[in-house]
């Protein structure tokens, strides 16, 4: 989590673009929880960060690609990780007013801190396909056909008391549908339902749901966007006897975005809604999040961001994996960061940052505190 994907801003002049883009990023960090253990058990150490950005477009601009692969050395143990994601992404006109469009995105992480000391260096692998078929049937309105497949593996099988194992390898199918309209070039709305099923490799379970939202997004002027949203999630969680437990979770969506030509940057999100578990005690949790961050560039060089992110998480007793159990969870985790960049030219720049992660609830807290300094050179 402390690895963050800031929110992509509309900007108000958008430059010509290179067909080939790459950057070299170099980063120093100090860690003073590296391993993410509870209190008590925590080790300091700093780790080398080096990473490689390769974007581009092909096929003419039909086809684009973004593939970031990512070494860590970590000098409390001398050991070298390997991290990173890749991005495939394909849109051509069948006719002109029929889209296909194809998306695929790898990953490779480390695995969420959960307050559980956890094994050491567990990461995961994850494959994401996305697919869409866009119709226009008139002039400002889109439905749109969607199907999104999404296989998670773990690096290890870690067990969780004497006879149990994560088992946190799961495959998850979704379809979906779209109804868009955009009114008055001002008002755009948005209809959708989705059904998904869930299944955890082994005999841990899974979940399956329905739901629909509506969003209805506002765009005032060329610098502001305001958008809210509602739904329902109705679904089945199957545990590891095969015991089944009936939800139904309404969801809720709000953001609002404000920039400026000069480059202030204000965003600021908050989505409820239900997800799978990485704690493997409980196969769905329901999610509360809020999101604020800020750009803001002192000079023409010098550049002040700033994010916070507020996830509070239910683990519900019908959502256990265990039949029997009755295991209820709370928790309460705040991501942040500050950075601050400076810009020599087009090609290079310096950055100093802090990022954090605080972790609570009743079991134990979790505390991990990062600061760092990076050189980014682009070409």
């Amino acid at each position: 989590m402390l690895c963050l994907t800031p929110w992509v801003i509309a900007q108000v002049q958008t430059p010509a673009e290179k067909p080939l883009k790459i950057q070299i990023f170099s980063r120093i960090f100090y860690d003073d929880n590296i391993f993410s253990k509870t209190p008590g058990l925590e080790k300091q150490s700093g780790y080398i960060s080096e990473s490689i950005s390769v974007e581009g477009k092909a096929l003419s601009d039909r086809l684009s690609y973004k593939f970031a692969p990512e070494s860590r050395y970590r000098l409390v143990d001398k050991k070298l990780m390997w991290f990173g994601n890749g991005l495939l992404k394909f849109n051509t006109e069948i006719t002109p007013v029929l889209l296909f469009g194809l998306k695929n995105m790898y990953t490779v992480a480390e695995k969420e801190p959960t307050a559980l000391d956890d094994t050491v260096d567990m990461h995961f692998h994850q494959n994401t396909s996305l697919f869409n078929l866009d119709w226009r049937p008139a002039y400002l309105t889109t439905i749109k056909l969607l199907y999104d497949n999404k296989v998670k593996r773990w690096s290890e099988d870690a067990a969780i008391g004497p006879q149990y194992y994560t088992r946190g390898d799961f495959t998850q199918n979704i379809y979906g549908f779209t109804f868009e309209r955009i009114h008055n070039q001002r008002f755009i709305s948005a209809l959708t339902a989705r059904d998904s099923s869930l299944d955890y490799n082994g005999n841990r379970g899974g979940f399956t749901y329905g739901s629909w939202d509506y969003k209805f997004s506002y765009v005032p002027g060329p610098y502001f966007l305001f958008s809210v949203g509602c739904g329902q999630t109705i679904g089945e969680a199957t545990g590891q006897e095969g015991q089944v437990y009936e939800f139904s979770v309404p969801t809720y969506l709000a953001e609002a975005t404000y920039f400026t030509a000069r480059g202030t940057v204000i965003g600021l999100k908050l989505v409820y809604d239900v997800t799978d578990s990485s704690v493997a005690y409980w196969n769905v949790k329901e999610n509360f999040k809020l999101s604020l961050m800020a750009k803001y560039p002192i000079t023409p060089k010098l550049n002040l961001s700033a994010m916070v992110v507020n996830v509070r998480s239910t683990y519900q007793v019908n959502f256990n994996r265990f039949n029997n159990y009755d295991l209820y969870r709370q928790e309460n985790v705040y991501v942040s960061s500050l950075i601050l960049d400076y810009n020599f030219n087009s090609n290079q720049y310096w950055e100093l940052g802090y990022q954090g992660l605080h972790l609570f609830n009743v079991d134990s807290n979790l505390y991990r505190n990062k600061l760092f300094l990076g050189y980014k050179l682009k070409f």
